[in-house]
């Protein structure tokens, strides 16, 4: 009997946390968008989005996003962010990033990011690692224009390297409190 008290005891067990360097080893992949919603105008969403995580140094991940709208497909829609990996969690950067909003869950590697648009409007995204997605020549290009754009931003004097920006207003993992 005390065998199986101590069975279910540890079946029920909380997982253990994750490190904040784990979370951010596990941040690094492919990601394709599994949801797009927003309220309350339904139409602010995209139909196909991607978003490339990489490691850029010791303590900064570099997320590379191309996307296409619902409503208009063929307008340009990429963007990138910089991530920091501090002792007390993971921080986006704070320029450019206001109405935005990236929460990371290490255990199900599920990345989930808001915008605040016009107005009211509150756009959520939720991205998940998977199987490599079908070759996408538009997402693809924009990717590229993306990676494009972070290296021109970091090549500027005006801006440097991102161990000169801020990253103290947005946490990204672990969640706060």
């Amino acid at each position: 009997m005390a065998m199986l008290m101590g069975l279910a005891l540890s079946l029920h067990a909380p997982a253990r946390a994750v490190s904040v360097s784990e979370a951010a080893d596990r941040m690094v992949a492919h990601y394709t968008l599994v949801s797009s919603t927003s309220a309350p105008d339904a139409r602010w969403v995209y139909t196909k989005a991607r978003l490339k995580v990489r490691r850029l140094d010791a303590q900064h991940l570099v997320l590379y996003f191309s996307c296409q709208w619902a409503s208009w497909p063929g307008d340009a829609c990429f963007d990138w962010w910089v991530v920091r990996q501090h002792a007390s969690g993971l921080y986006l950067q704070d320029l450019n990033t206001g109405g935005m909003g990236v929460r990371f869950d290490p255990t199900s590697r599920t990345l989930t990011m808001t915008m605040e648009g016009a107005g009211k409007d509150v756009r959520t995204d939720v991205f998940r690692p998977g199987p490599s997605p079908a070759p996408d020549a538009v997402l693809e290009r924009r990717m590229k224009r993306a990676e494009n754009s972070f290296n021109a931003t970091v090549a500027e004097p005006a801006f440097g390297k991102p161990a000169r920006w801020d990253f103290t207003r947005q946490r990204v993992y672990p969640p706060a409190q």
